[in-house]
């Protein structure tokens, strides 16, 4: 499910495989909020046992970190909208 109010219901451990290219694997965390240290925790976790896994197609190659505002997207759309 997708919205722009609030988070969607990811799990890290879920592989996502776009359809047109089977060899990139994507994993999407639920993202960090202040005052919200669980989620952090399962991350760091799965970071750590990408890490140590033996299998090359196991690890980790890449970690996308997107810093997302809402109030910033709230006065984007506002400066948009004049």
């Amino acid at each position: 499910m997708v919205s722009d109010l609030h988070a969607g219901e990811a799990d890290i451990e879920r592989e996502i495989t776009p359809v047109d290219n089977s060899r990139l694997i994507l994993h999407d965390s639920r993202g960090f909020e202040p005052g919200e240290g669980g989620n952090l925790e399962t991350v760091v976790k799965f970071i750590k046992s990408r890490n140590a896994a033996e299998s090359p197609q196991d690890k980790l190659h890449a970690i996308w970190y997107v810093n997302y505002s809402f109030y910033n997207s709230f006065l984007m759309q506002l400066t948009n909208a004049k």
